[in-house]
């Protein structure tokens, strides 16, 4: 089950390619489809897995607003609200 499952609302890239998070994505649950969390923040980094539902790899570059995603979590969730993590692996939902 992935810890949040839900529409992107918004995309925010990182100024430069030296920072370590890429960017800062907010995912708007949807209701009626099961996730450990409602909403998120999740950041996103050189080492999160991004990928359609076939598996096959994507870039940050294909995230849009709009786009359906389940996204799993990576290390300690800040518990605000929405919660706020780095994502592990995102898998966009055509």
């Amino acid at each position: 089950m992935p810890d949040v499952h839900g529409y992107i609302t918004n995309i925010k890239r990182a100024a430069t390619n030296d920072e370590a998070v890429k960017a800062e994505v907010a995912v708007k649950a949807l209701d009626g489809v099961e996730a450990q969390f409602k909403d998120a923040n999740i950041k996103i980094d050189e080492h999160t897995l991004i990928e359609d539902e076939t598996g096959k790899m994507l870039t940050l570059k294909n995230l849009r607003e709009g786009h359906e995603v389940q996204v799993w979590f990576d290390g300690e969730v800040m518990e605000s609200d929405p919660v706020q993590a780095y994502a592990k692996a995102v898998r966009i939902k055509y």
